[in-house]
């Protein structure tokens, strides 16, 4: 029976060059024993392109932009959700003030920036699909807050990502997850929820790593590390484990 692995991108597939090269065979091989490989990450189509371009990696679908798009092998777009126009109005004029850093990402390729000190960019757009404004470590009460007031007033998904030197607040569509387009590909493929594995390491992981057989990074945070999922230090372990049930 075929499998399909579904990876996040940053902190899972990519930590460090030596990693990644092994992760790369690894996903290689495993596609040529007749499975799928998935990559599911936050990035949009020309971020993913841009850290992608000098290496050879053979996916089957992408999920871009914590599950708003997927793309093919052939970089057709199979599925598009946007937030409502009125939503991306009101939320930034609610955040253009924010001292920091706002980015709003379209569907296909685009990705507008602005902040107090730019607020000329065209929110117009009819395909916008996630909005970010990033903010320092030492802002996370304020980061948490402004997740709970956007999760009250509107009807969208917000949820905070912690890096080493930032922290963001991302909001998506309600109605979207990496574990939804994980369901719609798996129905695509004609796959079975039990020969779908997933890893990831953040917030926007832990629907897809909760919802089939998941895993996550032993650098994950303290939220997907609380599902109690197996732990592993690089994905190219985590396929010797799938591999062992085939």
């Amino acid at each position: 029976m075929r499998k399909m692995l579904v990876s996040d991108y940053d902190g899972t597939l990519y930590i460090n060059e030596e990693d990644f090269n092994k992760n790369i065979a690894a996903v290689n091989q495993f596609r040529k024993n007749g499975n799928l490989f998935v990559i599911a990450t936050g990035r949009s189509y020309q971020d993913f392109i841009n850290v992608t371009r000098n290496y050879h990696i053979e996916y089957d679908y992408v999920a871009l932009n914590a599950g708003t798009c997927i793309i093919n092998s052939d970089h057709e777009y199979l599925i598009t959700k946007i937030i409502d126009h009125s939503t991306v109005t009101s939320i930034y004029n609610e955040l253009i003030d924010h001292p920091s850093l706002l980015y709003i990402t379209c569907s296909q390729n685009k990705v507008l920036l602005f902040s107090n000190f730019e607020k000329n960019v065209d929110i117009n757009n009819p395909e916008i699909c996630k909005i970010i404004l990033h903010l320092l470590p030492d802002e996370i009460t304020e980061a948490a807050a402004i997740v709970d007031d956007l999760k009250t007033k509107y009807n969208i998904k917000a949820y905070l990502l912690t890096h080493d030197d930032y922290i963001e607040v991302e909001v998506i569509p309600s109605d979207c997850d990496k574990s939804i387009q994980v369901e719609y590909l798996s129905k695509l493929e004609n796959i079975d929820r039990s020969n779908i594995f997933t890893i990831g390491d953040s917030a926007n992981d832990i629907g897809m790593v909760k919802q089939f057989n998941g895993a996550c990074m032993t650098s994950s945070l303290p939220d997907l590390l609380a599902l109690n999922k197996p732990m592993f230090d690089s994905v190219s372990d985590f396929i010797k484990t799938i591999e062992k049930k085939l």
